[in-house]
């Protein structure tokens, strides 16, 4: 029920937003949107540490077509918007998963995480090698919720480069 009010003061909320530029924090971001608390300060740090391990992990079970990783992750009312422009609900997301990926080198850059509350949204940009060896890139916005104190992954939206 935790993640239903989150959603629910989704828009009504002020974002906190940490810019990390190849893997660092920006300092003037960090003093922009630290609570002024303490224990604020740390919980915010706190769920921002867990958001990025879990966009790493993210990343990586695409990569690797970790389908166990994510079952642990997303929320039972997960939906991606894939690059193609189709909309999958989770098992339709977990099923593109368990089929063999044709990219490699999958990394995400300019990571952008964007904390409110019991709700977080991180932006990136995507490079990665298709079978052919060339480079290409993209873009990807997913939605983050606290559920009982586990945050799970409940919106992904893919976007491709040319």
């Amino acid at each position: 029920m935790a993640g239903l009010n989150a959603r629910g003061i989704f828009f009504g909320l002020v974002a906190f937003t940490l810019t990390l530029a190849n893997g660092e924090f920006d300092a003037a971001a960090q003093q922009r949107t630290e609570p002024s608390s303490d224990v604020l300060s740390e919980t915010h740090m706190s769920d921002l540490e867990s958001l990025l391990s879990l966009n790493k992990d993210y990343v990586d079970a695409v990569q690797n077509s970790d389908v166990a990783r994510f079952d642990e992750i997303l929320a039972e009312d997960f939906r991606c918007s894939n690059p193609d422009g189709s909309i999958v609900d989770r098992a339709g997301f977990l099923e593109q998963t368990r089929r063999p990926v044709t990219i490699t080198n999958l990394q995400a850059h300019d990571v952008e995480v964007r904390i409110m509350g019991d709700v977080a949204i991180i932006h990136a940009s995507t490079s990665y090698n298709l079978l052919d060896g060339s480079l290409s890139g993209g873009r990807y916005t997913d939605v983050w919720v606290r559920e009982d104190g586990r945050w799970l992954a409940v919106s992904a939206h893919v976007g491709r480069g040319s």
